[in-house]
């Protein structure tokens, strides 16, 4: 009779102290995931998300993300699964603003349920310049020794049939260096610095792109 008072109270006791979870209760973990996805199109629906910035609105919260370094799509976790209704307005040199209004993201005891995927299209402005814009990936690198080196790319958003190339340089190559095809290389360094990359139209020189490098001393020092 004492053990089977002794398994009708253990719960009972537990559940007093808080080690027992109530039946039904709802437990929010630490998961998290993008409020608002918007996958971005040119008008031939290719991928156009590259340099563009998308910004989100609900009443007074906003959040942005961007510029975009992905093709295809812009994704915010507006205050990490932030339910809400929301206008989404989407950005990029040489186009027309895209926005939707009235994005519904639904909620739940934990935040939003699940993200929400939408579309735009972006439009050329009449007046667009045949260059609007270089983007440089990765926009930001760090080395910690010197001669370590790492291949750029530069995307340039222009006309069909312009020239795409661009010329590269360095803000200063006592921190790095960059070859004519893009490939930024470290210096020996005894204190930390940094170099802005820049990525210039061969067709337009004024549309420029930029990365940027840090480089650390190393433990052992370098010659």
């Amino acid at each position: 009779m004492h053990r089977w008072l002794l398994v009708l109270l253990i719960p009972l006791v537990l559940g007093a102290c808080g080690l027992l979870e109530p039946e039904g209760e709802i437990v929010c973990t630490d998961e998290s995931w993008p409020s608002v996805v918007v996958a971005i199109r040119d008008q031939e629906g290719r991928p156009a998300a590259l340099g563009a910035t998308l910004v989100i609105r609900d009443g007074e919260f906003v959040d942005s993300a961007g510029p975009a370094d992905a093709w295809s799509e812009l994704h915010l976790g507006a205050g990490n699964r932030r339910a809400g209704t929301y206008e989404v307005r989407v950005s990029k040199p040489g186009y027309r603003d895209a926005m939707l209004s009235r994005v519904q993201v639904p909620g739940g005891p934990c935040g939003a349920l699940r993200s929400v995927g939408v579309q735009v299209t972006l439009e050329l402005l009449p007046d667009a310049p045949p260059v609007r814009s270089v983007v440089v990936l990765p926009r930001s690198m760090g080395f910690g020794l010197p001669d370590l080196s790492l291949q750029l790319q530069a995307y340039v958003d222009a006309a069909a049939g312009l020239d795409t190339r661009v010329t590269w340089s360095s803000s200063d190559t006592t921190v790095a260096v960059v070859s004519p095809t893009g490939v930024v290389t470290s210096k020996c360094r005894t204190v930390t610095g940094s170099s802005v990359i820049t990525a210039t139209s061969v067709a337009d020189p004024a549309r420029q792109g930029f990365g940027y490098v840090a480089v650390y001393p190393p433990t052992t020092p370098c010659q």
